[in-house]
């Protein structure tokens, strides 16, 4: 069983009547400084970096859907709200899921401003390289072991809901791709609240030194991605609707 939720302050009655699930966003700019410290303190601690308001919102909406995963062990297709759920789009994600539905994360996101870079697919469904670009919670399907596992990773301590190549670097889960959906090229207010936090929090000498190495590590990623990594662009995975059939098999982890 799949479940279909959408974590956006209503629905449109087209989504209603395809079944969907409203799952309620949470705001976390409404929390009193002492609950938003408690979200944030163990990320700071550890990376010296600051979760904005709307990234621990976005983490904690994404958790209580991966609770309702487990406890009705279901698996889940998660958009959120700047993505319109229609018939033709689930129609299709039904088919690539009667085909690859016993893997256990597929992106299913295209964003205008991101890349993704991994293995060049021999079919619809690539498997993706978390570490160059596995960008956002937009648009995923999830497999109840998976969602069990990423609330074992955010108990720890809460990051950011796509802190993907941190998950996949911990946990023996391989994440595949299929550009399924494709974002609105406007950038969300996350993207502003991340950009404010850039500039706003005092460098220390710690923090210098973190993004300095970061700056590098980003420099070198570019060039090897250049260089030795294959783009999963749309029209090279796009879903051959033609060739995948019942007889497709899923890939192996």
């Amino acid at each position: 069983m799949t479940l279909i939720f959408k974590v956006a302050d209503k629905l449109s009655p087209g989504e209603e009547a395809l079944g969907v699930l409203r799952w309620a966003p949470v705001y976390a700019d409404s929390f009193t400084s002492h609950q938003y410290f408690e979200h944030i303190h163990g990320t700071h601690q550890a990376q010296q970096t600051l979760l904005t308001p709307g990234e621990v919102g976005c983490t904690l909406a994404h958790l209580g859907i991966y609770r309702e995963a487990v406890a009705r062990d279901a698996a889940a297709l998660i958009f959120e709200a700047d993505i319109e759920v229609t018939e033709s789009l689930l129609s299709r994600a039904k088919k690539v899921l009667k085909v690859y539905g016993e893997v256990d994360f597929i992106h299913l996101g295209i964003h205008p401003h991101r890349s993704f870079f991994g293995k060049r697919p021999r079919s619809s469904v690539a498997v993706a390289d978390p570490r160059y670009f596995l960008y956002g919670t937009f648009a995923y399907y999830i497999s109840p072991h998976a969602a069990q596992h990423l609330l074992d990773f955010h108990d720890r301590r809460l990051r950011r809901a796509d802190s993907w190549q941190e998950f996949f670097s911990e946990h023996d889960i391989v994440p595949h791709y299929y550009p399924l959906v494709r974002h609105p090229d406007e950038r969300g207010s996350i993207d502003t609240e991340r950009d404010l936090a850039r500039l706003e929090h005092p460098l220390s000498l710690m923090l210098l030194a973190n993004q300095l190495s970061q700056l590098v590590r980003r420099k070198l990623m570019t060039l090897y991605r250049l260089v030795a990594l294959v783009p999963l662009t749309e029209e090279r995975c796009c879903l051959a609707e033609d060739r995948d059939g019942d007889s497709n098999q899923p890939p192996r982890h």
